[in-house]
Order: structure tokens, then sequence, then C-alpha cells
């Protein structure tokens, strides 16, 4: 936010009686506004602003006279001499103690703030020292400052120096500081000075009828005619204003809705008049397919997300956001409907991000923007608009409900209690902010209510009315207390199992931290491709957008979705896994309201091994499951797998995961129909488990190598497909001298039947006190191959 300390002095009356260094204590004491930039401007008395006078008919040389008599010649440009001669006065900058004209280097910090309204010279066009004349020859004309329009007088007093610019950073949730007058309401009312509240000469009665609202996101239209507009550049004052605010002049219409913008904190856009269908106004939300052209140029398709201003038949404009090119105002307008209005923030703040724009104005609006005063302001504007003789106000409509305060519970013990100052603090808040206690109609039970000024939208519960009677008093007028004792922090188990989980996870795949809302789409996905019935989804009650209206019932559609934002940004090989919470009905019953929630753990993988590797080094479904056995034996967890149907999987690469003979999870490969449902590249694997039903996770227990050399046989078994692979360890129970066993390979094809599979497994055995020899590990081979035989197996020759 940038302006001067000029400009905020005006709304107090005792403003030549108050400094920055006072308001700038006050600010950043009070309100927690953090003074970003401070640059004082001040000149020398002898800079004036004189006007060029023709000097030859081509209108090319110009003089500037000087009181004591002396002439300094200007070379000017062709096209400032062109625009001069059209009755365009141009005024330089001279030091009249020195003779001399000035150039963009002698400005120092003021070049800022005359920077739009100067025109610039080159060296070969505003002429040379020789030509300029030995009293006003300087070596830097080659950037001669040229104001267009503006008056002839001391610099000083043009401008209204000395001054302070000033740019301010306000916390997002005080957006009536986010203008003049709100700041100045605030400082007033902390610092006891009297506002100057802006007042109105014109009268215009409310009508009904040309505007009308069809959605919540609106809360006050009001609509002004303008007539016999004149399009102009806009007068030196207003130039001045904006300048101040950093920013730049379009025209008269433009300049002004600027200036209430910033000055006053209220957005104004005006349409084209006799560009609107049945000259009518109807705030709505936009059609799916709806296609709008913007004043930048921009071509946006519009869906019921996004609210607009429309006429009888197609929209004009986004409401709060932007304008529309058709029916913007040109030099041809003569008739102007201006919009004065108050929309819903999250309203606009939707539109703002759907259409990836975002104004000066969006940005008030998503602060706040209070719903009474537009047709205060829209009378003032009229007031201006008739002074600078461009137009004239005839009619205004109205439409909505003004709401000018806020009711909040007010409990006065509750508030000293929590901020820890006297009664008498709360009591003189509530008088220096001119707020009401009062007590409901029909409340019997003696509860009170404070009135709260609509602009005021941070403040809507007992919390919020503390934060304020705090920073009234000031941070450092709160008692401090005494440290308390250290208390030992102990970790809740659930906390400790999910941080070992996370740690371990990390070897293989990468975090992801995912909404827990889903689309309507998701949604429609899960009922059709993941067996889970659509309406034992959970839908959100007020959800902020279709994009976020179920929770979701399982963590891998959030993954999907992670991987496909991936895949879009040419990302195809991600590794990743999530830990999060799943909501789910307790009862089947649709209509059930009773919710449990659960800590799930998910993974997904999809495409390389690492970068870089080679296109053979995808992901397998067995390399996938080796990773996650991996994981959780890191965490003390044996997991069991067993081949069986997954809603989701390929049948012939999907399972479930058991923990102690209890399911605990899915595991699988994602089928065609789920991947084609959001446009994924396949293979991807994913698995996920329910963590609330596995123990305490407490780590890998130490092992300690064998001091003595191990020896290692391959079996390779032939076993049924249905067999999960996990049963083979049925043939190693109760052998001391096997260590371990891994599965190396997995064969199915021609040499057997189509209902055989070959499972390779490496054995190794050793012994904690000597060296195992050839006849022990064949006695441990001949036992494991008897109950091979007895498990209706043999091996593989």
């Amino acid at each position: 936010m940038k302006f001067s300390f000029n400009q905020l002095k005006k709304f107090w009356q005792e403003k030549d009686q108050v400094t920055w260094q006072q308001v700038k204590s006050y600010l950043e004491k009070h309100l927690e506004v953090e003074v970003e930039e401070e640059v004082p401007i001040d000149i020398p008395d002898s800079w004036w602003l004189k006007e060029v006078a023709p000097a030859n008919e081509k209108n090319s040389r110009a003089e500037v006279h000087l009181e004591n008599g002396s002439v300094i010649p200007v070379y000017l440009p062709e096209e400032v001499s062109h625009s001069n001669s059209s009755g365009t006065s141009i005024c330089v900058l001279v030091d009249t103690k020195s003779g001399t004209l000035l150039s963009r280097g002698d400005l120092g910090p003021l070049q800022e703030l005359l920077g739009f309204a100067t025109v610039s010279s080159n060296g070969s066009e505003a002429g040379s020292p020789k030509e300029a004349g030995t009293s006003a020859g300087r070596d830097d004309l080659s950037d001669l400052v040229l104001l267009r329009n503006a008056p002839e007088g001391p610099l000083k007093e043009v401008l209204e120096l000395p001054d302070m610019l000033i740019k301010l950073s306000v916390l997002p949730n005080r957006g009536d500081l986010s203008h003049l007058f709100g700041l100045a309401r605030e400082i007033a009312c902390g610092m006891g000075l009297t506002l100057v509240v802006p007042t109105f000469q014109h009268k215009l009665e409310k009508r009904n009828g040309l505007v009308s609202i069809q959605t919540d996101g609106c809360l006050v239209y009001v609509g002004m005619l303008l007539e016999n507009l004149r399009v102009e550049e806009s007068p030196w004052w207003l130039k001045l204003e904006l300048m101040r605010f950093g920013q730049r002049c379009i025209n008269n219409v433009v300049d002004l809705t600027n200036y209430f913008l910033f000055n006053y904190g209220q957005p104004m856009h005006a349409f084209d008049f006799d560009t609107l269908t049945d000259h009518r106004i109807v705030v709505r939300q936009a059609k799916p397919g709806e296609k709008l052209v913007l004043l930048n140029n921009e071509e946006v398709t519009l869906d019921e997300d996004c609210m607009v201003i429309a006429d009888a038949v197609k929209p004009v404009g986004v409401a709060g956001v932007m304008g529309g090119r058709d029916a913007s105002v040109s030099s041809q307008t003569k008739r102007v409907l201006l919009e004065v209005a108050a929309f819903a923030p999250s309203s606009v703040a939707m539109s703002s991000r759907k259409l990836g724009v975002r104004t000066d104005a969006s940005m008030l609006y998503e602060r706040g923007v209070a719903p009474f005063g537009q047709v205060d302001m829209a009378l003032l504007f009229a007031d201006f608009v008739e002074q600078m003789g461009c137009a004239q106000a005839t009619a205004l409509w109205f439409a909505g409900e003004e709401r000018r305060y806020r009711l909040v519970d007010y409990n006065p013990q509750r508030i000293v209690k929590l901020s820890s100052v006297k009664d008498q603090d709360l009591v003189d808040m509530i008088s220096t902010k001119q707020w009401e206690v009062i007590t409901e109609e029909g409340n019997n039970d003696g509860k009170k209510k404070i009135r709260i000024p609509a602009y005021r939208w941070d403040i809507t519960r007992t919390e919020d009315l503390v934060d304020e009677l705090v920073k009234f008093v000031g941070y450092d007028r709160i008692p401090s207390l005494p440290l308390m004792d250290y208390i030992p922090f102990r970790e809740k188990e659930s906390i400790t199992k999910e941080n070992k989980l996370r740690e371990a996870s990390s070897l293989y795949f990468q975090e992801v931290f995912m909404v827990s809302l889903i689309s309507d789409k998701d949604v429609q996905n899960i009922s059709a491709h993941m067996g889970i019935d659509a309406k034992n989804v959970l839908a959100v009650d007020n959800p902020v957008s279709r994009e976020l209206a179920y929770l979701r019932p399982n963590l891998l559609i959030s993954l999907i979705k992670a991987a496909l934002l991936n895949q879009n940004r040419f990302h195809d090989d991600v590794h990743l896994f999530e830990i999060g919470s799943v909501f789910t009905r307790v009862s089947k019953d649709a209509n059930s309201t009773e919710v449990e929630e659960r800590r799930h753990i998910a993974y997904l993988s999809k495409g390389l091994y690492w970068e870089n590797a080679l296109d053979k080094d995808l992901w397998s479904y067995r390399e996938f499951k080796g990773a996650l056995e991996n994981i959780f034996e890191r965490c003390s967890l044996t997991l069991g797998w067993e081949n069986a149907f997954v809603s989701w999987a390929e049948s012939q690469f999907s399972g479930i995961i058991k923990y102690e003979g209890r399911e605990v999870g899915q595991v699988g490969m994602l089928k065609p129909s789920l991947l084609k449902a959001y446009d994924l590249k396949g293979p991807v694997f994913a698995a996920e488990l329910d963590l609330d039903v596995l123990p305490l996770v407490t780590g890998r227990e130490p092992v300690f190598p064998l001091k003595f050399p191990q020896s290692w046989r391959d079996l390779s078994v032939v076993m049924p497909v249905e067999v999960p692979v996990s049963e083979l360890a049925k043939l190693f129970e109760g052998e001391p001298l096997v260590k371990d066993w891994k599965v190396v390979d997995l064969y199915r094809g021609e040499k057997l039947s189509p209902s055989e599979k070959s499972v390779t497994v490496r054995v190794w055995l050793g012994a904690e006190d000597h060296t195992v020899s050839s006849e022990e590990v064949d006695q441990v081979v001949e036992r494991v191959l008897g109950r091979l035989t007895e498990a209706g197996w043999h091996l593989r020759t």
C-alpha cells in the first residue's frame, strides 16, 4: 500500500498537529502494520514550473521567460511540439536562482512522484548547451523534465511539499486498513483525532428494476447512470493523487474510479451503458462454457464457480475482478453505468483463482468491503464528475441489503481473563471505538452482544475481541508471568509410529501432502473403479468449490491425482507415499451422520528406478512389494502377502496385506480402466494400509553378523499358481541353521503347465559357534525337500 503522509493527514482536523513519527509509532505498536519504506521529499524554494512559449511558426523551438527578464530557449520533441500547438500546455522545471533547466537527474526521490506526468526528451530534440545559451546551458539536457498540463508556479506549492512517501504492509485480515480513509479512521480512533468524513451534495432517489441479484455472492449492488460523458485527460490534482498512490494515469473516468479505490476502499467499474442488452444488469453465477474477453484482451472460459456481471443476454464482466472488453468505456462513450458494489470475499476469491487474474479491486474484495455506504460513494462520485465538468449523474439503481453491523458474543470476564488487562481497559476500548453492547430482543439468559461495524471482517468471536483489546492497550502493558517448569515432551504412540514409518518409507519414496477433499468426478471414479459406493462418500456441508466437495475415503485417489499432476509437468517417474486421514461412515446407511476418521499410509510407484535409468529399468510388481517389505522390516513389522481380488487392481497383480492373520491393507497394479479415467500412463503400482490396526513401531532390532562363514543353496520350487509365495516359509520352520531366505526368481512359461509357477529361493545357513559343514547343509536340505513333497510340490529340474 503506497501513499503520502499529506494524503493521509487530510482526513484529520488536527492535521497540522500530527507528525509522521507519531503515526508510525502508533501503527507499529497498536495495529501490527509494518512500514516497509518511507521517503522524505522536499525541494528548494527556487524550483518553479514554467510554461514554455512558442518561439516560431514550426513551434519546435520554444522559450521560457523568467521574472528577471532572461529567456531560456528549449527545443521540444516533435510530438510534444504538436501537442503544444493543439492547446495542451507544457511546463518545464527551472531553477530560478541559477537560471537553469532541471533534468531527471536533479529530482532525486521526486522522480518517483512525478514519473507518470513527465514527457521525456532526448538530446537531439532538446537542444545542446550551445543552442541553449550560456546562462541556461548545462551538460545534461538530454533528459529534460517536461510536464503536460501542469499549473505554473513554485513546485513546492504545486506538489504540496514537504511530504513523505510511504509504503505499508497490512495484515491480510485487515481489509479496512488497505485504503487511506480506513487507515485514517483507525489512527484517529486510537490517537484521539477528529476524523473528517467526506460529504456529498448530490441527491438521487434509489430505483429498482434495472439491477437484479441472483447469487448469494453479491451483497449490495448500486448502478448509477452518468450522461453527457467526456472521456479526456485527468486534471492535475487527480494525476497528483494517483502518482502518490504509485498508479499511472489513463483518463478521467478510470483515474477517478482508482482514486475512490485507494482513497475510500470502494472498487468501482464503469460500463458503456449503450452496450448493455435491454439496459439491464444481472449479477449471477456464470453458466458452464460461457466465454468473455476481459479488458486485458484475454479470453476466458467461465463455469458456475465464477460470479459475473451480465446484461440480459451475456456476461459483461467478472464480478469484483475485471470488466469485459465489449462493455468498456471508450472515447465514443456518452453514457456510463457506474458499478458500486459489495461482493462476498469468498466469491471474488473463487473467480480470481479460477481465472488466474488478480487486480487491485479483487484483492480488496477478498479482504472484505463492507456492505454499506455504496450509495454514499456513488453520490460522492457524482459530485466529483460534475465539478470536473465531464458528466452528469441522472439516475441510481439499488439492489441487495445493507448490513452496517455484525453481532459478536460479549463475555467481558473471559475477554479480560484471556488478555490479562484491567476491566477499565475493555470499557475504554469499546468507548473509543464507539462500539455498542446490547442485549438481543427475546434473550432472557442475560447474555450480551457487541455491535461491530461491518467493515471489521476480522472480528467474529470472543478471541478476536481479545486480540483487539491487546493491540489497543499495547503489548508492552501486558504483565509478564514467570517461566513455567520444564515439562518433558512425550510423543504420542501414534505419532511415533507414523514418524518411524515416514523415515523408513523415505528410503524408496517421496512424501507428499495432499488435501483431504476430492471432487465429484473423483467420487464417480471411486464408485466405478474402486468398488466404493458413492453414497458412502461423505459430502462437505459448505464446500469451497465442486473440486473440494467430498472427504476422501482412501489415500490412493489422492496419490493418483499427485502422479497425474507430475505427469502433466513431464515428470513421469514418481515414487510417492502419504500418511493421512481417510473418512468413512460408521453405518452403511447413507443418511447416517456418524463419521469415522482413520489414519492410513499409501504408496504409489510409476516409471523408472531413478533418473537417467534405462527404459528397461521400470519398477515391477515384485520389486514394488520388495520395497514395501524392506520398509516394514525396518520397523520390526513382519507382513504377510496373499493373492486376492482387489477392486482397483489387475487380477494377476493384486493381493491383500496381513499382519498376524488380520487384513491390514491392499496392494496391486492399477487396472487399465482406472488409469484411463485419469489419463495416467501405466504401469502404476500402489498399496494402502490401515495404520490404526498396526502395533506400535519399535524400529529394527539390531542384527549382529555371525562370526563364522555361512553357506547358501538355491531351491527352485514348482507350486500351484494360486498358492502365495509366503507359504514357502513353512518349509524352513524348526530349522535353527536357516538364518534367512529370499525369493530371487519367479518363472511361468512353456516348461510348466498354466496352473504352475516356479519360485527360486536362496537359503542362507550358518551357526553361531562353528562353520557349518556340507553334511549339515545336506541334512537341512533333505528335511526341507521332505516337507516340500508333503505339501504336494516338487523341485524344478
